[in-house]
């Protein structure tokens, strides 16, 4: 059984079942070198199996149609997602089905043959003109999700590493979000709204910032404020 590997991140408690709710007991995981799928040992239910698809570069051409049967919307619904293979790499292929973020690990069928080609992966989203730096009208959105065919080395993961490392990504995730509304906030009018920053790691400094600066501050003293601020939060 074959997801991403991000998809195990919330812990061994993470579960699986078929479609008709039967849960399946798996293995061990391992992790593909180069990739970010993981693959576990599964008790044959009694129903087939997709196929993986080898050499996917040679056995497929751009424009064939895809399917990926995504569970974005959640209440454990699989959903096709249709549209066409747009790109093939070593490692990866780029189609134009609109999958989700929350479709993640979820197979990318080539419609043809229905074997699968890959486990969507990711999205990037682009919003500013490479060449000009100026914000595009449309956002360009590309879809990517990684071959199995391509995964050739698979090796054990230290889980415990991993989970704590899960853990420590998903704090600064949270973080880089927080800091984020709070430039906004800053750039919207000039001043900052108290109720508006939450996370302990930046809390402290800014409700200091925020007392200093309602003092009547000789300008030298403002500046020294708003420096220490700055060199805080870089």
């Amino acid at each position: 059984m074959v997801t991403n590997t991000h998809v195990l991140a919330p812990g061994p408690a993470t579960s699986f079942k078929t479609i008709d709710g039967t849960p399946v007991q798996v293995g061990a995981p391992s992790a593909a070198v180069s990739h970010v799928s993981s693959a576990s040992p599964a008790p044959n239910t009694g129903d087939n199996p997709l196929e993986v698809m080898e050499q996917v570069d040679v056995n497929t051409s751009i424009g064939d149609g895809v399917v990926i049967l995504g569970n974005g919307g959640g209440a454990g619904v699989v959903k096709p997602i249709q549209g066409k293979l747009v790109g093939v790499g070593p490692n990866l292929v780029e189609i134009d089905a609109q999958f989700q973020q929350a479709d993640s690990g979820s197979p990318i069928v080539h419609l043809k043959t229905g074997k699968v080609i890959g486990v969507a992966a990711y999205l990037t989203i682009r919003k500013y003109d490479s060449a000009t730096k100026e914000p595009v009208k449309d956002p360009v959105i590309r879809r990517f999700g990684f071959r199995l065919d391509s995964a050739t080395i698979w090796q054990p993961v230290k889980w415990d590493t991993f989970y704590a490392q899960s853990t420590e990504l998903g704090a600064i995730e949270k973080l880089t979000q927080d800091f984020g509304v709070f430039i906004k906030d800053l750039a919207k009018n000039g001043t900052i709204t108290r109720y508006l920053h939450t996370n302990p790691a930046i809390k402290n400094r800014i409700d200091q910032w925020i007392d200093a600066k309602s003092k009547r501050l000789s300008p030298r003293d403002s500046e020294v404020a708003d420096q220490s601020l700055l060199s805080f939060l870089r």
